[in-house]
Parts: structure tokens; C-alpha cells; sequence
């Protein structure tokens, strides 16, 4: 499986970035000059200024969510639950092609909805 399935993609990686989420991760997404973003081991801190963001891992992102969400494959997508509850509303906006973006969408979605900090 590549890396890139594995981690947040750069889109979510960022927004989270933007979120003021800690930039604590082992993979980083990286501004790599003429090579274009890469992801790469995260060996030091990521500055504010510089265009890098941690590219979370499914297990990191599950550390940073509310235990009682859950991650499931309906066969063609990646979706989050809250367990016992259907969240039909927003059931789109939770859906993902891999198993890290769901889970970093479910993470975007309540911290701008401040149903978490």
C-alpha cells in the first residue's frame, strides 16, 4: 500500500494545520522545490512559516478523536460513525477514499463546528 494512502492527504493535512492542530506526526507532507510536495519522515518541528504539515496516519488521527467515533469500508468508501448514531446530515462530507482522510474530515468537522477544541 503507498504511503499516501496511509496518511492525511495535503488538502486535510493542512486545513488541520490551519486549525491550530499540533504538528506532531511521523510523516510530514514537505514543499520539496521542483520535485512538488512529498511526503517525508518528520524528524523536527514544523516551522509556522514554512510549507510543511503533518501528514497524520490513521492511528494518530484516531489518538486525536473522541473515542466514541468509529471508521468503517461500506464497500467503496472510507465513512465515520458516531457510535449509535447515523449521521445522515453530514454523512457526505465524512466520506473518504481512504481510511486517514475520514478520519481527518470527522476532525475538521467538529472543531469548525466547535463540538470539540
Amino acid at each position: 500500500m503507498k504511503l499516501e494512502n496511509q496518511v492525511s492527504n495535503k488538502e486535510l493535512s493542512k486545513k488541520l494545520k490551519e486549525l491550530g492542530i499540533k504538528q506532531e506526526s511521523l510523516w510530514k507532507w514537505r514543499l520539496a522545490g521542483n520535485l512538488g510536495w512529498q511526503i517525508e519522515r518528520h524528524f523536527s518541528p514544523i516551522m509556522v512559516e514554512e510549507k510543511q504539515y503533518s501528514a497524520f496516519t490513521v492511528a494518530e488521527l484516531g489518538e486525536l478523536l473522541p473515542i466514541y467515533y468509529s471508521t468503517f469500508f461500506d464497500g467503496k468508501n472510507w465513512c465515520v460513525d458516531e457510535e449509535g448514531c447515523k449521521l445522515e446530515d453530514v454523512f457526505e462530507l465524512l466520506e473518504a477514499k481512504t481510511e486517514a482522510d475520514a478520519r481527518a474530515k470527522i476532525l475538521i468537522h467538529l472543531i469548525e463546528n466547535k463540538l470539540m477544541k
